[in-house]
């Protein structure tokens, strides 16, 4: 889950919790057509592994990048938007979890460059039909994104 391998994954995920992470690696490896994720790390860690990897192997660029960084209120949407020129140059969505949809943390989100955000759930099966719409996302966003060799 922590390394790009020969597989080019579909989903980079930039999370500073474990424990979250490994939730949405099992989630959707359990779907019906799983999902390759790799996780990056805390944003530190993910900002250097993705400069890296859009600078010199274009080739391993995920699909999409979902952060989901809870270190402090404002750390998803800083993240997003340092990176945000960086993934739209390479035409990858970026998406947000965030612990709630309300109007006010959905629009910094979005403004700080999301192209959708998720709500975070502790309840294991809300929180599958949200990653369920996530995947959702990806496949109609990937869609219309220009087709990358």
């Amino acid at each position: 889950m922590t390394q790009f391998l020969d597989d080019k994954p579909v989903f980079a995920l930039v999370d500073d919790h474990i424990h979250s992470a490994r939730q949405l690696s099992r989630t959707l490896a359990a779907a019906p057509d799983p999902a390759f994720l790799v996780w990056l790390g805390d944003a530190g860690r993910a900002r250097r592994v993705l400069t890296e990897i859009f600078a010199s192997r274009p080739e391993r660029t995920p699909d999409m990048v979902i952060v989901d960084l809870k270190g402090h209120s404002t750390a998803t949407s800083e993240f997003i938007a340092d990176i945000a020129k960086l993934v739209h140059n390479a035409d990858i969505p970026v998406v947000a979890l965030a612990s709630t949809l309300d109007a006010q943390t959905r629009n910094a989100l979005l403004a700080a460059g999301a192209d959708a955000v998720f709500e975070r759930h502790a309840d294991l099966d809300v929180y599958r039909r949200e990653m369920a719409q996530l995947t959702g996302f990806w496949v109609r966003e990937t869609a219309t994104w220009p087709i990358r060799a």
